[in-house]
């Protein structure tokens, strides 16, 4: 089971709390909001009225159900989802039933969408085609160290005196 929610640079902390949300739709809606991204389907047009229905039905937090719709915003948002909207197969309700085929316009969309998230990604890649090598570092000829003369302090031993 792959979680693949494309956030871009998040926080991880941010990350599992979107997560969360997102699994906690799976738990309530497993067919319309798939953990397994190879099971992702189109879903109806309508999906948002009928999470915020079930949301307004289970009384949630306003932050919780604003969190929870951003997350379903979100699993639109993918490119892997917009992939399978492209497919134009039927769209689901949050039960996983058949209610509506995906329009040439919904195709459409779909594609001008993942066209700017390739776009995107692209934008945010290193470029290794244009950046220039570093110059070369030339070596300057080494200057000869000075030379550093040390006196040494020389005692003076009188003969016949007692050394201290």
């Amino acid at each position: 089971m792959s979680v693949n929610l494309e956030m871009g640079n998040m926080s991880k902390r941010n990350r599992n709390h979107r997560q969360g949300l997102y699994q906690r739709l799976n738990a309530a809606f497993p067919l319309a909001f798939p953990l397994d991204d190879a099971a992702i389907r189109p879903l109806a047009r309508s999906i948002r009225d009928d999470v915020s229905a079930w949301i307004a039905q289970h009384g949630f937090d306003p932050r919780t159900a604003k969190a929870l719709l951003g997350a379903v915003q979100q699993h639109g948002s993918r490119r892997t989802y917009q992939a399978t909207v492209l497919t134009g197969a039927m769209r689901i309700n949050l039960h996983g039933e058949p209610v509506e085929p995906v329009t040439p316009e919904g195709e459409a969309h779909a594609q001008q969408k993942i066209t700017a998230i390739l776009a995107k990604r692209a934008a945010r890649a290193p470029q290794t085609s244009t950046v220039k090598p570093p110059k070369p570092v030339v070596a300057e000829p080494v200057k000869a160290m000075p030379t550093v003369i040390v006196k040494k302090r020389r005692k003076v031993v009188v003969p016949g005196a007692c050394p201290p």
